[in-house]
């Protein structure tokens, strides 16, 4: 089962959802240490030895505690990350490799460098967030703490806003911590205005991006080695300018100097921002290509709707995003509120969320045919929510993934989907690899990358009787095809110095089958290397860990 668009957007909303849900945390225990008792009560007289004595609680805030609670959130996400962008990567891009062949009537390039880009990609996006928001929240220093230096601001607001008169400390100290929980976690990006950008917003920049590369960017790609420079890109009914003019129909993935003759009436996302921020396939568009060929398929798109309505459409729909951001925004004080038992701010927010969620209800019963609710984009998430999805979503990832190895393996798979589960989930990595590996191999003999049958001309050198001078080798009794047909598909599957599987499978067999050969003389082995290709496979007697 291929895994779709939808299925990567659950895994990086889980993602974006454990930040959240770290940031709710990390907020609450702000808040708690900014109203927590002191010997000197606030008031317009005592204000300044108030900051005082909060300055000398600042050290109960417990850094290291602090630290470990964002470790273990941020260490979940960069493992769903990994499985985003390589495990979930690997299988989409290998499919559309295949379907890129069969597009084009041609045989399947081995794509051997995908593990190494998916595994370099990780990398730098987890760059990125372990440098502008891990490292902020892991940080037992003091000086570099983002806690500790919204503490102090929150302090010194109050003092500031006391000192003008117009309102008391009480609800200084109040507004302060609203105006705190409204902006969030701040990171050390700043936009084209002079803004922080927020943590929520910098999370879900990247992981769109993400997404946007694992399930099409890197297909475009390759499709252009495959010689397919069209795609039919899917219509939204709401649409920025540029994509508003080419979407729905054939697009050119290449500039139009660069296409063939016979394709160069079809317009070319060069011409329509490609690239650029607020271009097609730019910062939050969600446009799909689909490789295709004119002449070839079919434009089964569903008609667009005109430029000019899609830009209506697309203002409408940021309406609705406004509206749910202040619900969402609303709720994060709502919450605060309860936190320092604050009764008139409670009912306060209480009412302006149902003001919202009023108007949110007209804007969409006014556009019907265009909007529909979605709660979950209205929800604010805690540290119990992200768990209850924690185990939801692994456990219908895990079902998903474990149909899949047993429509591949067969009889070889795990027996029961709780047997996948203890493998999945041990300490015995080495299993959980293999069987990774045979799955690597056992798709590749299904879908024709590597071949069944054993060459002759490349087994000869390895049999006794024309046995090369040097080389390990069967006896010539040995059925080698019949070996080839039990085994292939059950070992490890070596790998390069940077990671990426290579086309040798070592197999340890069940008896003797044959004599491995080195510098220090020959012996029995019963355990051989696969050499897989898609017309020259053969298979090679081997000592105990190679050669």
């Amino acid at each position: 089962m291929a895994i779709t668009q939808r299925q990567l957007d659950i895994r990086s909303s889980y993602i974006q959802d454990s930040y959240m849900a770290l940031e709710d945390e990390l907020m609450k225990q702000l808040i708690e240490r900014l109203t927590s008792k002191t010997y000197v009560e606030l008031t317009q007289d005592t204000v300044l030895q108030w900051q005082i004595e909060k300055l000398q609680q600042l050290g109960m805030l417990n850094l290291e505690t602090i630290s470990d609670i964002a470790k273990k959130n941020i260490n979940l996400s960069e493992e769903q990350l990994k499985k985003l962008i390589v495990d979930d990567g690997y299988e989409i891009n290998s499919q559309a490799n295949q379907e890129m062949a069969n597009l084009m009537n041609a045989t399947p390039v081995p794509w051997t460098e995908l593990d190494q880009v998916l595994n370099q990609y990780f990398e730098s996006q987890w760059l990125g967030l372990d440098n502008h928001i891990n490292q902020t929240l892991l940080t037992t220093n003091y000086q570099n703490s983002w806690m500790v230096k919204k503490y102090q601001q929150v302090l010194n607001d109050v003092v500031a806003k006391s000192l003008t008169g117009f309102i008391t400390p009480q609800q200084a100290l109040k507004q302060s911590i609203y105006e705190l929980v409204s902006k969030g976690i701040e990171t050390d990006l700043i936009d084209r205005g002079g803004n922080p950008w927020s943590l929520e917003r910098y999370v879900r920049t990247v992981l769109q991006a993400t997404t946007n590369r694992v399930y099409n960017d890197l297909r475009l790609e390759r499709g252009k080695e495959y010689g397919i420079v069209t795609a039919l890109m899917s219509t939204h009914m709401a649409a920025r300018e540029q994509c508003s003019h080419i979407q729905g129909g054939w697009v050119l993935l290449v500039p139009t100097y660069e296409a063939p003759e016979e394709f160069q009436y079809i317009k070319s996302i060069y011409d329509y921002g490609f690239g650029e921020p607020s271009g097609t396939r730019g910062i939050n568009c969600k446009h799909r290509f689909y490789l295709a060929v004119p002449g070839v398929n079919t434009n089964n798109m569903p008609k667009p709707p005109s430029p000019e309505e899609a830009q209506k459409n697309a203002e409408i729909v940021a309406k609705q995003r406004r509206l749910e951001v202040s619900i969402r925004d609303a709720k994060k004080k709502l919450k605060a509120a309860e936190l320092m038992d604050d009764k008139v701010n409670i009912d306060r927010f209480s009412n302006l969320i149902r003001k919202r969620q009023s108007a949110l209800r007209i804007h969409i019963k006014d556009n019907d045919k265009l909007l529909h609710r979605d709660y979950i984009r209205e929800k604010i998430y805690s540290g119990s929510d992200r768990a209850s999805k924690d185990i939801k979503l692994e456990k219908f990832k895990d079902k998903q993934k474990y149909q899949d190895i047993r429509s591949i393996l067969g009889d070889r798979a795990p027996k029961t989907f709780d047997d996948y589960r203890k493998l999945r989930y041990n300490d015995d990595k080495e299993a959980w690899n293999k069987l990774k590996d045979n799955v690597y191999v056992t798709e590749r003999l299904n879908n024709g990358t590597y071949g069944n049958i054993i060459n002759p001309e490349k087994q000869t050198p390895h049999m006794k009787s024309t046995v090369m001078p040097g080389k390990s080798y069967f006896n010539d009794d040995v059925d080698v095809q019949a070996i080839f047909n039990k085994y292939a598909g059950t070992g490890i599957v070596e790998r390069s110095w940077d990671g990426r599987r290579l086309n040798t499978e070592i197999i340890t067999a069940n008896d003797y089958i044959g004599i491995a050969v080195n510098e220090h003389g020959s012996k029995q082995t019963n355990v051989f290397k696969i050499h897989h290709s898609k017309k020259r496979t053969h298979i090679v007697p081997i000592s105990k860990g190679g050669l």
